[in-house]
Formats: C-alpha cells, structure tokens, sequence
C-alpha cells in the first residue's frame, strides 16, 4: 500500500478515536475541529491513494474466502446476541428518548389508516412527527409481528455489512488484508457499545447508517437502477446527503451519458412521488415546513443553558455548534438561526468546490471512486456543523470510511492496469 493509502487509514483511525474511545480529548473546542478535519483527511488522501487506479476486479471467491466471510458474520450474530441481552435490560421509554415512540405512533397511526403526520399528543407534551416515510416505514413488519423495532436497525445494518464484506473477498485480498478490512465495522459497534449505548438501545440509527452503505456501494458496482433506489431511500430517510445528489447526477451525465442521469433522476422523482408527495404530503403542503421549525425548536431547547452546566449535546466533542454557542452575537434563537446558514453555505462550499475540482482539474480518479470521497467529505462536513450534534448522527459521516477503506489496494495485483479513458484524462 503507499505512502497515501496509510495516510487515508491514519486518518479514518484519529477519527475513529475520536469519536468514540478519545472523544472530547482534547477539550469541547479542539475535538470537533479535529473530528472534523480527520473526516474530510479520509476522502482528501484518497484523491492521492487512488489516483491512476481503476476499481478492484471481483473475482469468484475461493472457498477458504467463503469459510472467512462466514466467521465474519457469525461473529456480527454473537456481537448481535449481545446487543440483543442490553436491549432486554433497557425498555423503550418516551421518558429517555422519544425518537423510537414517535416511529411507533407513526407506523401504528399508518396501519389504522390514520393521518401520520399529525401532532403527537402520547408523551405528555406536543411533539410534530419530523421523520421522512423511510425513516419509519420499514418497521411496519416488526409492529404487524411485535418485534422490537431496534432490532430492525440492527438486521439492516447487518445486511449492509454483509454486502460489503461480499464485496472485499471477491477482491482476493491477503487473508490477514482482508479480516482488517472487514472487521471495522465489528469494532464501530464495539466501540460505540462502550461509548454511547444510547445510539443502539435509543435510536434506530444503524438502519440509517446500512442505507448509507448501500448506497456507496451501488455507487462503484451498481447498475443505475440500484443507484436509484439507494439514493431514494437515504433522501427519504436521512436527507442529509441532499446538496450532494446534483454533483453526482452531474458526473453520471459526464461519464454514463445523458440517458443514465436522466434515468436515475427520473425513477428517484418517480420514488419520492410514490412514497412520500402523493400519500402524505399532498394532503398537506405545509408539513415538510413545519417538519424544520421543529427542528429549529428543538435545537433551541437543546441550546438553551441549564441551571448548572452547559447544554450537553453541544460540548460533547462532536460538532462545531459549541463555537456559535459561546461566540456568535444574539439571543438563542439568532445564534440557532446562524449556524443553521453557515451548515447550509459550508455543504454548498463543499459540493461547488467538488464539482470544480472534477470539472475543472479532470482528476485521474475513477468517477465512481471521486463520487465516494465527496460524499465522505461532504458528510463529515454536514455532520461537523449541524445545528445539534447529537452522537448517534455523527455515527453515519464516520461509517462511511469504511466503503473507501474497502477500494484501498493490496499486495497483490487485483486492479486494472489503467483506468478506462472516459474516467481518467488527464489533466
């Protein structure tokens, strides 16, 4: 590997740290700004580690591959055994976190045939359901069988895993290269477990993050259809990724053609339509809108300073909202208002400057692999300055070193000699 490939895995391990076992290490202002630009290292090293190479070449696996893809996941079920003991200790209580009772409300209110988005009144106070159809959908089926809806986050995720660690041993990798690769993820759950248990037993924040997986990993070995449907299912869940989707669509219409992007485009327009203009917001226009100022209501809660001590969920060694907490001029509300712009314009930075780079310089990059390192470090990006940095939100802009980690090369010779023209001129 060179000299750039270690720099990227120096970088996604300082990140790792830092969010979990070194979290707030270095003080409630260094941290984040290290976080930060360990994340934004990742995809940045990758345009020097990746630079002149095409996409690994998947070959059929061997059977002692298969035998060690099989112990890597069996070793996800025990891991998924004992998060299956804490979820038994830790019931599901509106009183420590509403975000799992409102998904309930709203997948029991769907199968009554009930509007869903409609204020929830359950908890002893009002609460606007703020999450997109994907968000809840997929716990339809562990309602209609009384399962425990964290479990569903959980099998996703495992799933998204599972492509990935496919995915690696079809590159006949060195063993000891490949059981590094693909035990990142074990040890993401591992460390998280010891960190903040809260991510597993209080959100459903893995099924997000399996989203996201798949979607990187359409990007460099799925037909455009799949590329669609992965797109669709993170803008209808987690639409974090929105600002980033043009420059992608705009590099397929470079590289695939006209028709490709137009299709993509068109059955992810078409999705959206289906699954969430039709059936929920036509009936009213304006709940997308007030979906956000309950955002902006609740990042002004979670703003507010209490009685002994600083907001929690600000100074915890994650996000950048501390600085225009303790630095930026105004009431609560003003200071709110102001990151909430600042997150918008750095996201656009970061997509125009993507798109500049491509554009302008024609790296020697693959496309497919440019479109994954923008997308590390737009999340990464996004994820630094948003409005409350919430732990378990930051998980996903981490996880996604992972696919990256996966495209690094090894020993032996599993790539292409060059990459194909129409992704590789020179500058």
């Amino acid at each position: 590997m060179s000299f750039a490939g270690w720099l990227l895995v120096a970088a996604f391990v300082v990140e790792f740290l830092l969010f979990t076992f070194l979290r707030n290490v270095f003080g409630a202002a260094l941290s984040p700004v290290v976080l930060w630009l360990a994340g934004v290292g990742v995809g940045i090293s990758g345009l020097w580690a990746f630079r002149g190479r095409s996409l690994p070449v998947l070959r059929p696996a061997t059977k002692a591959q298969l035998i060690s893809a099989a112990l890597l996941l069996g070793a996800l079920v025990a891991f998924g055994l004992r998060v299956a003991r804490m979820l038994g200790k830790v019931p599901i209580d509106p009183a420590l976190s509403d975000v799992i009772p409102s998904i309930e409300v709203m997948v029991q209110r769907w199968l009554a045939h009930e509007a869903v988005y409609v204020p929830i009144l359950d908890f002893g106070y009002i609460i606007y359901p703020t999450y997109l159809p994907l968000t809840w959908l997929p716990f339809v089926p562990a309602e209609l069988l009384h399962i425990d809806y964290r479990w569903v986050a959980f099998v996703g995720f495992g799933l998204a895993v599972a492509v990935g660690v496919g995915l690696l041993i079809r590159r006949q990798l060195p063993l000891p290269a490949t059981l590094a690769l693909a035990v990142v993820p074990l040890l993401l759950l591992q460390a998280i477990l010891q960190t903040d248990p809260n991510t597993l037993t209080r959100t459903i924040e893995l099924l997000i993050v399996g989203f996201y997986l798949l979607l990187a990993f359409s990007l460099w070995r799925g037909p455009w259809w799949v590329q669609a449907l992965c797109l669709t299912v993170c803008i209808l869940s987690r639409f974090s990724l929105v600002f980033w989707v043009p420059l992608w669509l705009a590099i397929l219409w470079q590289q695939q053609g006209r028709m490709v992007a137009l299709r993509v485009t068109g059955l992810v327009a078409a999705l959206v339509l289906v699954i969430y203009i039709a059936p929920f917001l036509s009936h009213d226009w304006g709940a997308f809108a007030r979906a956000q100022d309950t955002y902006t209501g609740a990042a002004i809660g979670e703003w507010e300073q209490p009685p002994i001590g600083r907001p929690e969920h600000l100074y915890r060694g994650v996000g950048l909202a501390a600085f225009f907490h303790r630095l930026a001029p105004g009431d609560i509300a003003q200071r709110v208002q102001l990151v909430r712009l600042v997150h918008a314009g750095v996201c656009v930075a970061v997509v125009v400057a993507a798109a500049a780079y491509w554009f302008g310089r024609r790296p020697r990059l693959d496309y497919r692999i440019y479109g994954l390192l923008t997308l590390k470090v737009y999340l990464a990006t996004f994820y630094a300055f948003v409005q409350v940095p919430y732990i378990y939100l930051t998980l996903v802009g981490v996880a996604m070193a992972w696919p990256i980690l996966l495209l690094l090369r090894g020993h032996g010779p599993d790539e292409e000699p060059e990459l194909l023209q129409a992704s590789a001129e020179v500058s």
